[in-house]
């Protein structure tokens, strides 16, 4: 077998390969932490909760289990945007809950859909101001890509982008905690909470595509910079004869 180069070739696969390569051990990585972040809300989970007021809000309170009896205001309500659930558009309803001394928390009391094409939300029902909250903290790793302008801010409920704390906390004029507080309960909402976007295995997936098109490459390098097919016809054909 002889080498024949083919530079232009080889100078493609010298750049495609280090990237799939690279996006192959991302997917690995990222399937790691998937399964690092599952079993974190599953020990959390089957945890008791414990007070909202004992939480230190400097800590890693992604998950943790918390309840709360606090004072809502529910004349101040967020609706947070462009929210899916099996393929029907509606909102997550955020209210602010005073648990402490001018400390407060967006509660998540869960998603409902829109009811018509101007984009309003089912009826939102009260909150019992009695009621014992009982839920998981959650901050999201990133914010979602913004499809649309605000509301105007003297219209309430508002329908919001971002549900950031740090940028609903200037708009409402409270020292809000830095998580969300999502209802495991919450009459009137659906409440089935999405942990995950991809799941492990669909990265490991993904890894085995990226480490299968590392192979093509090298597999294309070779024969397309050698005599590799010419030799192995030669070589059946004196096998076979």
């Amino acid at each position: 077998m002889q080498w024949r180069w083919n530079v232009k070739l080889i100078v493609l696969c010298s750049v495609l390969l280090p990237l799939t390569l690279a996006a192959g051990f991302w997917q690995l990585r990222r399937a790691d932490e998937k399964r690092d972040l599952l079993a974190t809300w599953q020990q959390r989970l089957d945890s008791d909760p414990v007070p909202l007021e004992a939480v230190d809000p400097r800590s890693d309170n992604q998950y943790l289990r918390v309840f709360v009896t606090g004072l809502p205001d529910q004349a101040h309500q967020l609706l947070v945007d462009n929210r899916l659930r099996r393929g029907r558009a509606g909102y997550e309803v955020l209210m602010p809950v005073q648990f402490d001394k001018d400390a407060w928390v967006l509660v998540n009391r869960g998603w409902v859909p829109r009811v018509d094409a101007r984009d309003r939300a089912t009826p939102i029902p009260p909150l019992d101001k009695s009621r014992r909250l009982v839920g998981h903290l959650y901050r999201a790793a990133k914010m979602a890509p913004v499809l649309g302008p605000e509301e105007p801010a003297d219209r309430w409920p508002q329908v919001i982008q971002q549900p950031a704390p740090e940028l609903l906390a200037q708009r409402l004029g409270r020292a809000l905690l830095p998580y969300q507080l999502r209802l495991e309960e919450s009459p009137g909402f659906d409440v089935d909470w999405p942990v995950i976007g991809l799941s492990p295995q669909q990265h490991l997936g993904y890894a085995v595509q990226w480490f299968g098109l590392s192979g093509v490459l090298v597999v294309l390098g070779v024969i397309s910079n050698s005599n590799l097919p010419e030799w192995w016809r030669a070589r059946r054909r004196r096998s076979h004869g």
